[in-house]
């Protein structure tokens, strides 16, 4: 952001958003600010990310980080269900 607030680049080029960020919150202060500072967010496959794309790749982002914490979670119980230790070595 430091480099951003000083001109150093015009264009933040990801593949898809969520590498950018999975929390919808956060990604959509980076476009704020990056947008104050004049630089434009593209995707490789959607080209320019507007608000709505950020609002709909953000939501998208934290739901699968809900949906991936459920299933780390479910995975866990299973290998303590399984009579296994779920943890690495103490």
């Amino acid at each position: 952001m430091r480099d951003a607030k000083a001109g150093k680049f015009d264009v933040v080029v990801a593949e898809p958003l969520d590498r950018i960020s999975r929390d919808q919150e956060d990604l959509a202060g980076i476009h704020e600010r990056l947008r104050f500072a004049g630089i434009e967010m593209r995707t490789a496959q959607e080209g320019v990310a507007g608000d709505i794309h950020i609002g709909v790749k953000g939501l998208l982002g934290a739901l699968y980080l809900t949906d991936l914490a459920q299933k780390t979670q479910r995975g866990q119980a299973g290998v303590v269900r399984d009579g296994h230790h779920s943890g690495g070595r103490s």
